[in-house]
């Protein structure tokens, strides 16, 4: 009898576990995710620059997703390196209308050399998505308010590969709070 009790109790406390984490993914999936929104089309490409959420916490990790997208006709050429600054130009843009300085360890990113940099071909309607975690680590966004945030990257036109375009995203605002 007494394992029968240990039994029921055991499945009446992993039923309750289960409903609290079923309420929590639940609430979760009602918050509402930001649209993505795209930058003007620059020699056949478009950038879209993108968070998470609009609102954090001052010291919440704010992590930016890119996506460039060749919307030209034809493969189109690029090229990445593993340092941020190497391949997108971030501007952030603190609530007091300056530009953020970057961090110290944002400094020591930017002074980094050309470690590794890749040619790639992107082909026609085809993206490349790029991640940069913790960007506010990156960049001093220690004031609570609105911060906005604009991505440009620098690549070769299509007619003339000796040539370069600079193609800019959308211009997207993040709200940081001291909650």
């Amino acid at each position: 009898m007494s394992m029968l009790l240990k039994s029921i109790a055991s499945i009446a406390v992993l039923m309750c576990v289960s409903s609290v984490l079923l309420l929590a993914a639940v609430s979760q999936s009602t918050k509402p995710i930001p649209k993505k929104q795209w930058g003007k089309p620059t020699e056949g490409f478009q950038i879209s620059a993108s968070t998470d959420k609009e609102t954090y916490d001052v010291c919440e990790a704010i992590n930016l997703t890119l996506i460039l997208k060749n919307i030209g006709k034809g493969d189109a050429e690029t090229w990445s390196a593993l340092v941020f600054d190497q391949t997108y130009r971030v501007e952030v843009i603190l609530p007091t209308k300056k530009k953020a300085p970057l961090t110290l360890w944002g400094k020591r990113q930017s002074d980094l050399g050309i470690m590794q940099r890749a040619v790639t071909s992107l082909k026609e309607n085809k993206t490349e998505t790029k991640s940069i975690p913790r960007l506010n680590q990156l960049f001093d966004m220690s004031i609570p308010g609105e911060y906005t945030i604009v991505v440009e990257r620098t690549l070769p036109q299509r007619a003339d590969g000796t040539k370069h375009c600079r193609v800019t995203s959308n211009t997207l605002v993040v709200k940081m709070t001291d909650d």
